[in-house]
């Protein structure tokens, strides 16, 4: 009880989340398919199938061997043990939505997700009821802040428009990732107009520091979508990109919701690093040249 005699309720205590920056380079294409056959699931080595590029294809597995290392490590699984599903779209409600862990009980009080550019991959993961989405740009960014126009709000456009000019390239690409890493944790993907949302230019912290900022609520009445707000936190890598990642809650928002307190650990490490840590790694000899 407050001097004045009324109630508040205790702070919220933060959501737990880790950031893991993985270099995919270093790891064969022998290797990487030898381990993908042990642990990937079907829709995993589908994806990459999908990719023309050998190259591509190497880095899509390689992307989910450092996904199912860092999740089988978190939840003291064996990373072929980890079994995933999506969850249902919340646009249509089929289940093509976010990627989802498969046991229930898990899926309750644990969240992550995926991100790679080039040869970089980004896992985030959050204890909790919330969900977490994470998105990685490389740099030097492939396109410019005119490129991106259509997919900023028009808040972010006017912030855009106030700086140098020798800045916007770096802030769109900032504010790109933050609004992909939104959406991905919404589980709407571009199925949701993402100029529709604003989520700010961010800023570009030191190397394992991160930077917190709320944004929302968010109404999208064509979607029949509504969002509490949502904590978006730039992640300061080492490694030549950008990264952003966002937590929040996906049920239906409330007049009195506020965004969570996220605290956030940030990791940057060589796959096979990740993968020497392991006992079932008899192949990591096989490096590429």
């Amino acid at each position: 009880m407050t001097r004045d005699g009324s109630t508040s309720e205790p702070p919220a205590a933060p959501t737990l989340a880790a950031v893991w920056v993985v270099d995919l380079d270093g790891i064969g294409a022998d290797a990487v398919d030898d381990l993908a056959r042990r642990w990937l699931d079907r829709e995993e080595r589908s994806g990459a199938a999908a990719k023309r590029d050998p190259s591509d294809r190497r880095r899509v597995l390689a992307s989910h061997l450092a996904l199912r290392l860092v999740l089988g490590s978190w939840l003291g699984r064996h990373p072929a043990e980890v079994r995933l599903t999506r969850a249902a779209c919340p646009l249509c409600r089929e289940p093509h939505g976010r990627p989802v862990l498969d046991d229930p009980a898990w899926r309750a009080s644990r969240s992550f997700s995926l991100s790679r550019s080039g040869d970089l991959a980004a896992v985030a993961v959050a204890s909790g009821p919330l969900a977490v989405g994470i998105d990685i740009e490389a740099r030097p960014p492939l396109v410019g802040a005119d490129d991106l126009h259509a997919g900023r709000h028009p808040d972010e456009d006017a912030a855009l428009a106030a700086l140098p000019h020798d800045q916007r390239d770096l802030a769109a690409l900032r504010c790109w990732t933050r609004t992909e890493a939104v959406l991905k944790g919404w589980g709407t993907g571009l199925g949701v107009d993402p100029a529709a949302v604003a989520v700010g230019l961010g800023s570009s912290p030191p190397p394992g520091e991160v930077d917190a900022t709320p944004i929302g609520p968010v109404t999208l009445p064509e979607h029949d979508l509504r969002r509490a707000p949502w904590t978006v936190v730039d992640v300061g890598v080492a490694a030549p990109a950008v990264v952003a990642a966002a937590v929040g809650s996906n049920q239906r928002s409330s007049a009195d919701d506020a965004a969570p307190p996220v605290e956030v650990e940030v990791h940057e490490v060589a796959l096979d690093e990740l993968l020497a840590r392991h006992p079932d790694t008899t192949v990591i000899g096989a490096r590429s040249g």
